[in-house]
């Protein structure tokens, strides 16, 4: 499905942009896309290469056939999740007040520490207790950093461009994504919760891109 959305968006998706005269089209025509975009559409392919390479099957099995957490144990697990989202949007706004973009950081910072405390659980006695905190730790930051982050691509996105580029962008997204199942399957034979390491490294990875992107900002 991946890849029929992908030729979808190549193919059919019409491309739109606004009635201009022309001398504003020999204008824009010399319009460079800003620096900062280019490091924000990094940071969210980024972003999603490291969600899906350790998709949530990957942390199923380890549930259910390694430790043996029954279905009501793991439908908690999301229970919960939704609750933390809810209480994160709620929470946003007086973040955003105290700290503005700067709050990027600290959910990709969270977001980086969860896999390696999920990964670390194996060696305790106490895993279900563990990755549940582990969890709800994202269910809570990962909406705060949507929320940014879109606020942040539409600044830097300019407005006869977008078309273009979010469909460039989604298609780039969808393609990168077809692979990575495959890979965190390979990563789990090696450890059944290896493709969390993988997934923390590429969080943390985002920091760097981040700071390019909202330095062009300020």
């Amino acid at each position: 499905m991946c890849v029929l959305r992908a030729l979808y968006i190549m193919l059919y998706i019409p491309k739109t942009k606004p009635i201009i005269r022309k001398d504003e089209e020999q204008a824009m025509g010399k319009q460079s896309l800003p620096r900062s975009l280019l490091w924000i559409m990094s940071a969210e392919i980024l972003m999603v290469v490291a969600f899906d390479i350790a998709p949530t099957f990957i942390l199923a099995n380890y549930l259910f056939n390694i430790i043996r957490a029954d279905i009501f144990r793991i439908s908690l697990i999301y229970s919960l999740g939704g609750l933390m989202g809810a209480l994160s949007a709620m929470m946003y706004d007086k973040a955003r007040r105290i700290s503005g973009y700067n709050t990027i950081y600290i959910s990709i910072l969270a977001l980086g520490v969860f896999p390696l405390i999920i990964y670390y659980s194996q060696y305790t006695e106490y895993s279900f207790l563990i990755i549940l905190l582990a969890m709800l730790i994202t269910y809570f930051f990962w909406p705060i950093w949507w929320i940014i982050h879109e606020v942040i691509i539409m600044r830097s996105v300019p407005s006869n461009l977008r078309g273009t580029i979010f469909g460039a962008l989604s298609a780039t997204k969808t393609i990168l994504v077809i692979p990575l199942p495959i890979l965190a399957a390979l990563l789990a034979s090696i450890n059944p919760l290896t493709p969390f390491l993988a997934q923390a490294i590429l969080f943390l990875m985002l920091m760097p891109l981040y700071h390019q992107a909202l330095k062009g900002l300020q």
